[in-house]
């Protein structure tokens, strides 16, 4: 994802702490590496933006 302002992004350990396997940083572009179960976060996430919710009330879930 290309981001205008990349100070507003959480630390690596944040992603990592939510399951994430790594981030990768260049320039004004994060990827957060997912792995198996990307298809559960995409789906929580495609129903964030679909509800236009702030993230701040929506809980994202690891699925075990």
């Amino acid at each position: 994802i290309a981001l205008h302002d990349m100070s507003q992004t959480l630390d690596d350990e944040v992603f990592k702490k939510l399951g994430a396997h790594g981030v990768f940083r260049s320039g004004d572009a994060i990827q957060v590496i997912i792995g198996l179960h990307v298809s559960q976060l995409r789906e929580q996430l495609d129903s964030l933006i679909n509800s236009h919710q702030s993230a701040e009330n929506v809980a994202i879930t690891e699925a075990v």
